[in-house]
């Protein structure tokens, strides 16, 4: 945000919803799948039940996004 170059709170500018709509969302999105991604390739390597509940337990807390939530 710091870098933009048009102040934020100004309401005639409308280029911090194509901003915040698109790049922002995009990003965040492509967060959800990398995080989604690291879950799958943990439970890979999970060799017995207590581990996978620990593991299921731990990404539980982490997860904010609904995406990441429904996922877990």
């Amino acid at each position: 945000m710091k870098s933009l170059k048009y102040d934020i709170l100004d309401v005639k500018i409308t280029q911090w919803h194509e901003d915040y709509g698109q790049t922002f969302k995009e990003e965040v999105k492509q967060i959800e799948v990398i995080y989604c991604t690291i879950i799958a390739n943990t439970f890979k390597h999970v060799t017995n039940l207590e581990n996978a509940v620990e593991m299921l337990e731990n990404f539980y807390l982490l997860a904010r996004r609904p995406a990441v939530m429904d996922y877990v």
